[in-house]
C-alpha cells in the first residue's frame, strides 16, 4: 500500500502522535486517522504497554491496528524510556527520542532507517514544518542540538545552561521555542540562523510543559508551584498584564491549596 498524501493532524503529548492518513489504494479513496504511541512513555515501565510503537485507531473507537519494533536499549538490552516522538508531513519520517538516543523509522514500512546516541542524552524534542531539521534538548542538560533530520548529524549546538527539557517549533517554522526545567524563562530562536534571538519572561518559577498557538501570539506554559493560573502578557513589551485563576469549586474542595492550575501568556511575534 502506497500513501500519496501523508497529512499530520495533530501532536499530543511526549509519546503519543495522531496523524491522519490519506491517499488511494486500488483505486479507491482511504483515509484513517491513526494514533501512534511510543513506550514505554512512563520511564521504563514495561506494564504500560511494553517496548515499541503501538498504533491505533481513532475513527474505530481507537481500536489497536498494529506495532512495530523500535530500538533505544541499554547495555544490558533493558529498554530506555521514551523521552518524545515527532513527524515528518513531507518526508514520511517518524521520530522517536530516549534518555540516550534518537530513533527514525519510516513511516511507511515501519522500519528503523538509523539510531544516533547524543551527548548528554536526548528529551522533549520538535521538528520544522519542512521536515529538514529537529530541535532536540539534552536530557535536563545545558544544550540543545540542532540536527540534521534525514541523516541525524548535529549541525549547531545551542548552549542555554537551562535544564533543557521542551520544545516547539511554531507552524510556519521560522521559530523554535526552548524551555529549561531550571529557568523561569522562555527561549525563542531563529531557525535560519539556529540561534537565540528573543527570550520571554521570566515566568513566576520555572517552565514545565508549554505549546504554542499557530500564529504566535499565543503560549500557555505551565510552571512550578503555579499549575493553572492564566498570565497574560503585554503584546509590545512582554510584561505580565493580569493573572486569572482557573480552579474549580470541585478542584479546591478536593485538592485545596495544591489545586492544579495552568499558566497561560501571550507575546508578539518576532519581525
Amino acid at each position: 500500500m502506497r500513501f500519496l498524501n501523508l497529512r499530520l493532524t495533530l501532536l499530543i503529548l511526549s509519546s503519543l502522535l495522531f496523524f491522519e492518513l490519506s491517499g488511494h489504494c486500488q483505486g479507491r479513496q482511504y483515509a484513517r486517522r491513526l494514533l501512534y504511541v511510543a513506550a514505554p512513555g512512563i520511564r521504563d515501565y514495561l506494564e504500560y504497554g511494553g517496548h515499541g510503537i503501538l498504533i491505533f485507531d481513532i475513527n474505530e473507537n481507537h481500536e489497536f491496528v498494529r506495532r512495530f519494533p523500535s530500538a533505544g536499549v541499554d547495555e544490558k538490552g533493558k529498554p530506555l524510556n521514551v523521552k518524545g516522538i515527532c513527524a515528518s508531513t513531507r518526508t514520511g519520517l517518524l521520530y522517536v527520542s530516549t534518555t540516550r538516543t534518537l530513533e527514525c523509522f519510516d513511516l511507511i514500512s515501519d522500519k528503523l532507517l538509523w539510531e544516533t546516541p547524543y551527548e548528554g542524552g536526548c528529551d522533549r524534542m520538535a521538528i520544522s514544518p519542512n521536515g529538514e531539521v529537529i530541535y532536540l534538548p539534552s536530557l535536563e542538560g545545558p544544550h540543545w542540538h540542532v540536527v540534521d533530520a534525514e541523516t541525524g548529524d548535529i549541525l549547531r549546538k545551542i548552549v542555554l545552561n537551562s535544564g533543557a527539557h521542551n520544545t516547539v517549533i511554531a507552524p510556519e517554522g521560522k521559530f523554535a521555542y526552548l524551555a529549561g526545567l531550571k529557568s523561569p524563562i522562555l527561549r525563542v530562536a531563529d531557525i535560519r540562523k539556529h540561534s537565540v534571538v528573543r527570550e520571554i519572561g521570566p515566568f513566576g518559577n520555572f517552565v514545565r510543559p508549554f505549546t504554542v498557538n499557530g500564529d504566535e501570539t499565543l503560549c500557555y506554559v505551565n510552571v512550578n508551584e503555579l499549575l493553572g493560573s492564566a498570565s497574560k502578557r503585554d503584546r509590545l513589551n512582554g510584561m505580565v498584564a493580569r493573572v486569572m485563576e482557573l480552579r474549580s469549586r470541585r478542584m479546591r474542595k478536593k485538592y485545596g491549596s495544591r489545586t492544579p492550575r495552568i499558566s497561560a501568556c501571550t507575546f508578539s511575534t518576532i519581525p
